[in-house]
């Protein structure tokens, strides 16, 4: 099973069991990457509404349902889709308890899709993480993995909040049973990572642990649970090297770093970052491999970090290297099925 079955079966599951859920997509019938049921797949088919193309309304919408009773799950084809309906997250669905003084909430989850490869460009291919962040009353998460997209689905009976999960498309393959993630006793350095950066980041610390070298990845679906992990790893490290999925410009990384320095944490080198320039990504898959972190950037940066260890991690850059001959770089595995 792949993480597009885990969360068409988690949904199922929920509307089976809750009369009250409703799920709303804009294209039912195209069954969102393989990851919501069919009207034929639930009890109730009635639960089940199709939207129109009109993303403020949609989130209007869900936002009175939400305050009455109703416990929307709304999806979202492309993460830059949300932007049409900012004054409504803004203005409405985040302030909810705030405005009426905890009398009403609008609890509900909000699923946007991050494109990338296949030609998705400057249109398709953001994320905007930082920008979702920063709307207090908002709970964002960004899953790479089958826990990760668990964490999302639970929190919908755990908050009174709107829930923002940011899809990142070549995470819908991943086998279920894919971890992510590493802890060692004594570590060399610590990553930080979230969505399909953890995912790569994970499979250079394994490979590089096999060279002698021990790098912590702290994988991150939801910012704020990863900032104590990051520190407890920081205090034996003494080295970090933060991933943002879009721009470091203002990124995530930055705010982690500076959350470490008002901690007290000392480094024993200057902290590196890993984002995608501060520009729109090319269609073109050559210039698009440029733009996209890759574990090529992270080799880069844990050879500054650990100058010391540079023969062990250029070894491993190169079995890495071999694994990778003959591979596209928009494509991330055999499982991806695209275009979009």
């Amino acid at each position: 099973m792949i993480n597009s079955s885990l969360i068409k079966a988690s949904l199922t599951t929920l509307l089976d069991g809750d009369p009250s859920a409703r799920l709303f997509c804009e294209g039912l019938k195209d069954g969102f990457y393989q990851t919501i049921p069919l009207a034929s797949d639930i009890l109730r088919p009635d639960q089940l509404e199709e939207l129109p193309i009109s993303e403020a309304a949609a989130i209007g919408m869900v936002t009175g349902a939400s305050m009455f009773g109703i416990k929307p799950i709304i999806c979202f084809q492309r993460v830059e889709f949300g932007l049409l309906a900012l004054d409504q997250l803004v203005t409405n669905a985040s302030k909810t308890k705030y405005l009426s003084g905890g009398k009403l909430t609008s609890p509900f989850l909000l699923r946007m899709v991050i494109g990338r490869g296949w030609g998705q460009g400057p249109c398709h291919s953001q994320s905007f993480e930082s920008l979702w962040h920063s709307i207090p009353g908002l709970r964002v998460f960004m899953p790479a993995c089958s826990s990760d997209y668990n964490d999302v689905f639970n929190q919908i009976a755990l908050t009174d909040s709107p829930v923002i999960t940011l899809e990142h498309r070549w995470t819908h393959g991943i086998p279920i049973e894919t971890t992510v993630g590493c802890k060692h006793s004594i570590p060399d350095a610590t990553i930080f990572s979230y969505s399909y950066n953890s995912i790569i980041a994970t499979r250079v610390s394994r490979l590089l642990s096999q060279h002698g070298v021990n790098v912590d990845v702290v994988n991150s679906p939801h910012f704020l649970s990863a900032i104590e992990t990051v520190r407890d790893s920081l205090l034996l490290s003494g080295r970090l090297l933060a991933m943002d999925l879009g721009p470091s410009f203002l990124g995530l990384s930055g705010e982690l770093i500076t959350q470490m320095v008002e901690q007290g944490i000392v480094f024993k080198c200057k902290p590196l970052r890993i984002g995608t320039p501060f520009e729109p990504a090319s269609a073109c898959p050559e210039k698009a491999q440029l733009h996209f972190p890759t574990a090529s950037n992270l080799f880069d940066s844990l050879e500054a970090l650990l100058p010391h260890l540079s023969d062990q991690i250029t070894r491993a850059r190169s079995v890495f290297q071999q694994s990778c001959m003959g591979q596209y770089s928009d494509v991330p595995g055999d499982f991806f099925k695209g275009p979009f």
